[in-house]
């Protein structure tokens, strides 16, 4: 998931010692730290945490890692295999590799300390990544571009739908879920099932679907039937 963090990294140290107090809002304390601090720029796109303890921050102009004090940035002068600097998405999967997806650059891989490049010549649907990226129960990792979505597995990609995939979650019986252009997709035993874009009493019609939850199986407002949780947007 991609957030816009127009100050910067704001990270909020708990200060209350029970459950209680920290339901107040005066129990945390706010840092905020940009370009100035050592941030590539002050807006920053997507962030994560990898198994190691470090955090990751995605900017329009680099990579940057931040071990609590310092930021070390990562872009096209010192990562070769960058060639856009422009950070749409970040992923820490299980195996402790960071995937960093970018605008125009394809997706690098972050593993034993490398950087690995994948693009269009590797088998990733296109180069332009929008930056939805994530790993199932078995490993695989997905990857949202503007030409398709990829899945990466046992070494290679192959292309597994052809159109915009924004958000995916999979749910307890391990379908997957992925948010499109035109509403709510299914995989399921390796193939497409359900495709949901109309709701009845929901006044929608080929919606973009931006983001996917999965909170369990349910029925309430907003839910589909035993399925997850979806947010929609009237745009594209």
């Amino acid at each position: 998931m991609n957030y816009f963090l127009p100050v910067g990294v704001c990270v909020g140290l708990l200060l209350a010692s029970t459950v209680q107090a920290a339901e107040n809002v005066a129990e945390y304390n706010a840092r905020v730290w940009q370009s100035d601090k050592g941030l590539p720029v002050d807006a920053a796109w997507t962030g994560t945490q990898t198994a190691d303890g470090f955090l990751w921050v995605g900017t329009r102009a680099g990579l940057a890692r931040f071990d609590g004090i310092n930021f070390k940035v990562y872009d096209s002068k010192n990562v070769p295999g960058m060639t856009d600097p422009n950070i749409t998405g970040l992923r820490a999967t299980r195996d402790g590799s960071l995937w960093v997806a970018t605008g125009n650059g394809g997706i690098l891989r972050l593993v034993d300390g490398q950087f690995l490049h994948y693009g269009v010549a590797q088998g990733l649907a296109a180069d332009h990544c929008i930056g939805s990226i994530f790993e199932d129960e078995e490993g695989a990792v997905w990857i949202g571009t503007v030409a398709g979505l990829s899945r990466f597995k046992d070494g290679s990609f192959t292309t597994i739908y052809p159109g915009i995939v924004r958000g995916f979650c999979q749910d307890s019986k391990s379908n997957l879920w992925f948010a499109t252009t035109t509403g709510v997709d299914c995989w399921s035993n390796g193939a497409f099932g359900l495709h949901f874009g109309h709701f009845l009493g929901c006044g929608f019609w080929n919606v973009s679907v931006r983001l996917l939850v999965a909170v369990g199986w349910c029925e309430s407002v907003g839910r589909i039937k035993q399925h997850p949780w979806f947010y929609e947007h009237s745009y594209q």
